[in-house]
Formats: structure tokens, sequence, C-alpha cells
């Protein structure tokens, strides 16, 4: 039961007007260390001895301490707004019944939309926690799944790496092969061009060995085709190499 409206209040200002007082005329009220806040009827003793500076402290921090207990209590207990209401109710009934039982209706219809809203306001508190765990929980398996995708990927960064230095080295060596090739097939050409000049310079010399120099002009002609069948038959045999290679990816 909350205390009586108004009680603290008097009760200060009764206290701050007896401090202008003359201390022989001033009562000083003694409280009872047991006494029920909550309770409007275990009110102070008062003594007509004259209060002392230390009463008068002791006085107002009790006061504080009242208000912070009738502060908690309207916290736990329902408010006190309610208990006016009922006692509104009955001395407006008094006077007129209907008018006692529309604001009765009021009355009831405030107090479950109060809690409606209280058992809204609790469940949405309930929902929160629990999205929050499964937000938890969610976040954690997330985690671990990106913790495996980036060894993956990593893994998967290292076969690249080793893939373009193998690509590379065959292309490399690769490349080191044809400028070999064009190198031997260049002299090849060179010898035999020096090889046809020298025949020729020697037919021109000599009438008598024409013969010998066509001949000698059909041998060339016969490596220089050979030189190109050779030439494509290296080129046939690569594109059959690649084709396989590719089949084989």
């Amino acid at each position: 039961m909350a205390l009586a409206p108004g009680f603290l209040e008097r009760l200060a200002v009764f206290e701050a007007e007896a401090e202008d007082q003359d201390p022989i005329h001033t009562v000083r009220i003694q409280r009872k260390r047991t006494r029920d806040p909550r309770n409007p009827f275990d009110a102070p003793e008062c003594t007509p001895g004259p209060s002392t500076s230390s009463d008068k402290r002791g006085a107002v921090g009790g006061v504080e301490r009242d208000k912070d207990t009738e502060d908690i209590l309207n916290c736990i207990l329902p408010p006190r707004e309610w208990e006016q209401d009922d006692e509104l109710i009955r001395q407006v009934t008094i006077n007129c019944a209907e008018r006692g039982l529309l604001l009765l209706r009021v009355r009831d219809e405030l107090r479950m939309t109060a809690v409606a809203y209280q058992k809204l306001y609790e469940s949405s508190i309930a929902f929160g926690i629990r999205k929050a765990l499964y937000a938890e929980q969610g976040k954690e398996d997330m985690a671990e799944k990106v913790e495996q995708l980036t060894a993956e990927k990593n893994k998967l960064q290292l076969q690249v790496v080793d893939l373009k230095a193998k690509a590379d080295m065959i292309e490399r060596r690769a490349k080191e092969l044809r400028l070999a090739e064009e190198k031997q097939h260049a002299e090849e050409i060179s010898f035999l061009r020096r090889a046809n000049q020298q025949l020729k310079m020697k037919a021109l010399s000599s009438g008598k060995k024409k013969d010998e120099y066509l001949a000698a002009c059909t041998i060339v002609k016969n490596i220089t085709v050979t030189n190109y069948n050779g030439e494509r038959g290296v080129a046939l045999i690569e594109q059959c190499n690649n084709s396989l290679t590719k089949d084989e990816d």
C-alpha cells in the first residue's frame, strides 16, 4: 500500500518551517526504525522536545529515502492511478449510477489495452532476443564458411600460379626450338645458294659442263622441294600434337 498522497511533501514543508523557528518551540520528529513506508497510518511519532540539527538532517534524509522507496514500489506494484480511478468511479457512481457504469467500462477497456500492449512488448522483446541469437549463430556459420572458401581460394590461386609457370616454360621451349629450326634452315639455304652460285660460275666458264650444271640445278631443286616438304611435314606434326593435347584437356 502506498503512502498517503502529499504526505512526504507536507512533511518536508513542515521541517523547512521548523528550521526558521526557535529551537525551544520546535517540535522534534522521531521515526520508528521498523516503520512500514507503504502503510499511511504508520506515521512518525512526534515529541514536544526541541529538535537539533542532527534531527533535522536525519528527517530530510528520511524524506529522500521515502521518496526513493515510493518510486521503487510504484515500479513493482500496480500504478497508483488505478487506485485513484477506482475511488473516483466509486464517488461518481454514488451520484449517478449510469455515469459510473460508463466510467467502469472505460476503465476496463483502458486496462485491457494496457495489458495487451504489455504482452505485445514482452513478446517483441522475446522475438528480438530470438532473432539476436539466430543472428549470432548464423554469424558463426558464415564465419566458418568464409574461412573454408578462403582456404579453397588460396589453394586454387597456387594451382593457377603453377599452371602459369608450366605454360611459360612450355612456350619458352617451343620458341627456342622454333628459333633453332629456323637457324638451321637458314644455314642450309645459304649453303645451297653458295653451291648453286659456284656451279653456275663453273657452267658459265666452261660450256662443256652445261649438262653438269643442269644436273646440279635439278639436284638443288630437288633438295629445295625436299626441304619445303620437310618444313610442311614438321608443321603438320606440330598441328597434330596440338590437336591431341586439346583432346586430352
